[in-house]
């Protein structure tokens, strides 16, 4: 989603007193009463939580207590670093799934750590992962996504972007031919005219807020207002940078920088510019023309030694001497791929060094993406041994390719691959795949009141 398309929390302020769970949303925005009023916090709850609520689990035992560690069951838990340290009225930590907890969620895709911290995280955290679970896979045009986006607003964000195309088609034809009609001497001196660009509308910014919303209310906190702002703001999408540093929830992100967000905190993508995005575009085409022409080499080598063992003598000796030649070739395709691998790479490393300077000298960078950290683990090579990348799980709206989803538009988890000495993740499949430079995340537990 674009930045100048999300919808400021604001216009949830007034809530329904029931549900409306239907593909045309209810009066006041997508909201629906998400904001604000509890009768908009149960609706919505209602409408993504599973027909069937699962039994609470039943306290363990002292004796099992006891040996998992040691300690005294009636003793109370050690505090978490991630925990909000907020009235001890309203910090109350969320009921936790029936059965075995870790099992389930990592069933479902939810953190791994946080299967095993259980309890241990913050409620506001807790309560974010039982958003993930239950919008996990869901998109337009099923009725756990239409608080975020019903099948009614996405057909008409898309129509609008179809008018808009065909208008700047229309545009950029009629500059062309007016500037092909200019002498040669005033084509030199006047600029060639560009196709307008038309926004495309994802749901990644509605989903975080969404979501942001339920899970603050579920977990019984209260967030910090920002100054002069009459109203609370549970995620702040493109403006995360700017806003969440006013009531000291940013962090900041750069070449390592030894931090890492935790589970529940929302991360900012920043795109990271033409020179970067054209050399990872280079190297995917050097990827594909690479295998294209293993395939081929390897192809002729199997029909050479097929063609040796004809009865038929000239066709096997020709073949016995021709296949030493291809093999030579498709070694010396495979060496030449390396060197030109070698070499993109350094191109890369010099391009995401000049970034990191720009970065820190001031540059702004243009917003990608905003989406929830869940977990990370040490990407491993083929020895095993850690490359120095990490594999980061997220949960993220505005994905495609959501089975039964509308325009396969929705949200899920996925993997990203994140540098921490350059400082680059993973971007977004819509967006081309190309890396990008990870500006930061709100740390939820900052956002609290009384943190």
């Amino acid at each position: 989603m674009l930045p100048s398309q999300q919808k400021p929390d604001a216009a949830a302020q007034k809530a329904p007193t029931s549900p409306t769970p239907t593909s045309t949303p209810a009066s006041g925005g997508k909201t629906k009463g998400l904001v604000g009023q509890a009768e908009g916090v149960e609706a919505q709850s209602a409408l993504l939580a599973p027909e069937k609520q699962p039994p609470a689990a039943p306290p363990a035992a002292p004796a099992a207590q006891a040996a998992q560690g040691g300690k005294d069951p009636k003793a109370p838990a050690a505090p978490n670093a991630s925990e909000v340290k907020v009235d001890a009225a309203k910090d109350k930590p969320a009921p936790t799934q029936g059965g075995d907890a870790k099992t389930d969620l990592e069933q479902k895709g939810i953190a791994p750590e946080a299967a095993k911290a259980g309890e241990n995280l913050s409620p506001i955290r807790q309560e974010l992962l039982k958003q993930f679970e239950l919008l996990e896979g869901k998109g337009v045009g099923m009725k756990e996504f239409d608080a975020i986006c019903s099948q009614g607003e996405w057909e008409k964000a898309k129509e609008k972007e179809r008018v808009a195309k065909e208008a700047a088609e229309a545009k950029y034809a009629k500059d062309m031919e007016a500037y092909m009609k200019l002498d040669e001497a005033t084509r030199k001196r006047t600029p060639k005219p560009v196709k307008q660009y038309v926004p495309v509308y994802t749901t990644c910014i509605d989903t975080m807020r969404v979501i942001a919303q339920t899970a603050w209310k579920a977990s019984g906190l209260a967030v910090k207002r920002i100054d002069g702002q009459k109203f609370d703001q549970f995620s702040f999408g493109s403006e995360s940078r700017t806003k969440a540093s006013k009531i000291g929830a940013w962090e900041e992100a750069s070449p390592k920088c030894g931090k890492s967000p935790k589970t529940g905190d929302m991360i900012m993508l920043e795109k990271a510019g033409p020179k970067i995005d054209k050399l990872a575009e280079e190297g995917r085409g050097l990827d594909l023309n690479a295998k294209a022409k293993e395939d081929k080499l390897k192809k002729e080598i199997a029909n050479l030694e097929a063609a040796s063992s004809s009865t038929i003598s000239a066709i096997a000796t020709a073949a016995k001497a021709k296949a030493p030649q291809v093999q030579a070739a498709l070694e010396k395709a495979r060496a030449d791929y390396e060197t030109a691998k070698a070499g993109m790479k350094v191109k890369l490393a010099e391009a995401q060094a000049g970034l990191a300077t720009k970065v820190k000298g001031g540059t702004k960078l243009e917003f990608s993406h905003v989406g929830f950290f869940k977990s990370k683990t040490d990407e491993l090579g083929p020895d095993g041994q850690p490359t120095g990348r990490e594999v980061w799980l997220t949960f993220d709206g505005g994905q495609s390719q959501i089975a039964g989803a509308i325009g396969g538009q929705g949200a899920k988890a996925g993997k990203r691959y994140y540098d921490p000495a350059t400082n680059m993740i993973t971007g977004e499949a819509s967006q081309g795949g190309a890396m990008r430079w990870l500006g930061g995340w709100v740390d939820v537990d900052k956002m609290a009141k009384g943190s």
